[in-house]
């Protein structure tokens, strides 16, 4: 099994912000006397700094990778799990995302991976039952597998932690069978080790 140890820019509205740059470098400098090999950044716009500040604050800090992680807090950024409409917003939503992550690669940094919660944080809202939840799940990630085909990017799944989860998908061996349904290369599984120590 492939592993990547990451360090975690906590991804509150604001965390990031224009002229911030430093404050980031500092933190990214703790990631690399930690080993880390990758820095995980909140998504944008939830947060602000611009993608060339960003890339700049991580590259002077020595972190020459990040990934890139999406969730969706509020419905101007659409639902996964939602009606048609909803899932057109989530699917431009990630469409822009990967404009901000070719942005962040012009700019030096190599971003290769898209983690995070992504559907479940919502899933629990919709309050779906668990095949309902999986089915459209499924049709997700197989719309958002062809948009990132030829991209070089590998979209990595958070498990929540169980209290989060509550019962969407119920535990990391059905999260396993999940993805393994899904059976896109492109998509994975990223493991919070912050969430599993809770």
């Amino acid at each position: 099994m492939k592993q990547i140890l990451g360090n975690h820019w906590l991804a509150h509205e604001g965390s990031l912000e224009a002229g911030k740059g430093s404050e980031l470098e500092a933190a990214a400098k703790l990631a690399v006397q930690k080993c880390c090999r990758l820095f995980e950044l909140a998504c944008n716009p939830i947060n602000g700094m611009p993608a060339d500040e960003t890339a700049g604050a991580l590259l002077a800090a020595g972190m020459p990778s990040a990934s890139y992680c999406r969730f969706f807090p509020d419905p101007s950024f659409g639902d996964p799990l939602g009606d048609d409409a909803a899932v057109k917003t989530a699917l431009e939503t990630f469409e822009n995302d990967i404009r901000f992550i070719q942005d962040l690669r012009s700019g030096g940094l190599k971003v290769e991976f898209v983690t995070g919660p992504s559907c479940f944080v919502l899933g629990q809202k919709n309050q779906l039952d668990r095949t309902e939840t999986r089915r459209r799940i499924g049709d997700y990630y197989a719309q958002v597998g062809k948009m990132i085909n030829g991209e070089g990017i590998t979209v990595c799944v958070e498990y929540l932690r169980p209290g989060e989860d509550e019962g969407v998908i119920g535990g990391m061996t059905e999260m396993c069978h999940l993805i393994d349904q899904i059976s896109l290369p492109s998509i994975q599984i990223h493991g919070d080790v912050f969430h599993m120590h809770e």
